[in-house]
């Protein structure tokens, strides 16, 4: 009786021990499409036109908050063009820029930012409505947008709606 005694306790502890490891391999593991890969929040990129309010600009991008599909990013950006025969005057601006971004990988971006130049003294508002490819593993990031500018003229004190656009890559880490 002792022998079976101590089979049927062996017996118990392995079933035991059997559950024990798979209610660990069970809770960790989770379907493919739901694991939660790390964002990467971080993004220089090279713009054309856009919320720079002239030729380029030269952007640094964080995501601020993130939760889902909904995401919001601050930005800063900068430009330097010499006086030459195009650019009649030197400008030196810079555009902090917010933007409200929907979706996974592929988003819609919309934002606002400022522009300031500070040789001319111009200052004005960026908007933005667009699409913005990044991924959230980081790596090649592009946008392109419809970005209008509200540009204060430095003579009149007035302000002016001017549509533009822009267009932009760069990469995320």
């Amino acid at each position: 009786m002792s022998i079976s005694h101590q089979t049927t306790k062996f017996m118990k502890l392995k079933v035991l021990f059997l559950i024990l490891i798979s209610s660990v391999f069970t809770a960790n593991s989770q379907p493919p499409d739901l694991i939660v890969l790390p964002v990467r929040n971080n993004t220089i990129f090279f713009e054309i036109f856009g919320s720079a309010g002239y030729l380029y600009n030269v952007s640094y991008d964080r995501i601020i908050k993130s939760h889902g599909r909904s995401k919001f990013t601050m930005a800063i950006g900068t430009q330097i063009l010499p006086n030459d025969d195009f650019n009649k005057i030197n400008t030196v601006s810079i555009t902090p820029q917010i933007n409200f971004l929907y979706g996974i990988q592929h988003h819609l971006e919309i934002g606002t930012g400022y522009i300031y130049d500070f040789i001319s003294k111009e200052q004005g508002f960026s908007f933005r409505l667009g699409y913005r490819y990044q991924k959230r593993i980081g790596g090649f990031f592009f946008k392109a947008g419809f970005t209008p500018l509200l540009l204060k003229d430095v003579l009149s004190n007035k302000y002016s709606l001017s549509p533009w656009a822009g267009l932009a890559i760069g990469w995320s880490f």
